[in-house]
């Protein structure tokens, strides 16, 4: 049977509120009972309700023995938005094991949800935020003397 990776827990502080950064702390699982998973590369992908903070979005696990746990914490911020109160993160696998003495890679994902609470702001606050931000991103960098 092929390996899987699940997420078998995820916490954070429930009391977030859009522009707040937090933790989210996963528990990563090997559900085999067998066979031993090297070379894992978790990707996160936060969408536009979240974003990533302080680290890539990559993280690198040398292997998880069967049933074996693994537990794994990411910064997050959660942006303001103008309708949602929670955001998905997708998070990708790539992973390999012996099947029958030949290397297998597998890929797998998970999505979890993360509620949070929007600040009293309008939408067109909120555009104007977006627009704001997005010229910063533009700024062209000043040119050496």
């Amino acid at each position: 049977m092929t390996p899987n990776i699940i997420v078998s827990q995820y916490e954070y502080d429930r009391n977030i509120t859009a522009g707040q950064e937090f933790e989210l702390k996963m528990v990563l699982y090997n559900t085999s009972k067998q066979n031993t998973i090297e070379n894992i590369v978790m990707s996160a992908e936060a969408g536009e309700a979240l974003s990533i903070e302080d680290s890539s979005n990559t993280t690198y696990i040398e292997r998880m023995k069967p049933q074996e746990s693994v537990t794994k914490v990411v910064r997050l911020k959660a942006l303001p938005q103008e309708q949602a109160d929670k955001a998905k993160l997708e998070l990708n696998f790539k992973y390999e094991y012996l099947k029958q003495e030949e290397r297998t890679q597998v890929t797998s994902t998970e999505k979890l949800s993360v509620r949070y609470a929007q600040p009293d702001v309008s939408a067109s606050e909120i555009s104007r935020r977006k627009r704001r931000s997005a010229q910063m991103r533009r700024l062209p960098s000043p040119s050496p003397m």
